[in-house]
Formats: C-alpha cells, structure tokens, sequence
C-alpha cells in the first residue's frame, strides 16, 4: 500500500471520477459501492487495499468530512447484509480543487 496520505487523495479522486462518469455532482446522489471503490483502487492506482484498509483510510476522510456515506442493503430477502457507499462531499471537493489543504491528504492531480 502507498502512503497513507496518497491513498486518502486517491480514494477522493477516484469517488469524483465515479460520480462524474455516472453524471453526478455535489446535488446529486450518486454513491459509490466500498467494495467497487477498493477494486478500482487496486486497479487503477496498483494499491494493494483489503477491505479493513480501506475501511480504516475511509474513516478518516469521513470524520474530517470529505466523503459521505450511505449503507444500503443488500440481497435476497432474508439473506440481505448491508453495504457502505460512498461520495465525495463539498469539503472533498475543495480539497481536490485546491480550495482546502489538509496534510493528511495528499492529491495527485489537484483541479483535475
């Protein structure tokens, strides 16, 4: 896994590119699965992520209030489990852009 601060920047860049390629933004609601997130990650910026690092990155960018979530159930009745999903928030936004610094978040591609 890259630094903890790339990954926070990266997990912010790639809920922006998520909304934006599924035609969302800050009034939309357009969320994107955890699971979905941390495969794209992987992908995308080869970061080795489990779940629970995710989860643990994720948490700090939630309690900073960059990202925002919602848990949806999921499966079968009466076999549903529930799942996060998440989406940038308007401070995640500024921090992308540039408005908003915060050292514990390093973004790759600022106004992009």
């Amino acid at each position: 896994m890259g630094s903890p601060e790339r990954v926070r920047g990266a997990i912010l860049e790639t809920l922006r590119a998520y909304m934006k390629l599924r035609g969302g933004d800050l009034t939309s609601d357009v969320y994107m699965d955890e699971e979905l997130l941390r495969v794209r990650l992987n992908q995308y910026f080869r970061i080795a992520l489990m779940p629970g690092d995710l989860r643990e990155l994720i948490t700090y960018l939630k309690d900073k209030g960059y990202v925002r979530y919602k848990r949806l159930p999921i499966g079968l009745p009466g076999q549903e489990r529930e799942e996060l999903w998440w989406r940038v928030s308007g401070d995640g936004f500024r921090l992308l852009t540039g408005e908003l610094r915060d050292p514990s978040v390093i973004v790759s591609f600022p106004g992009r």
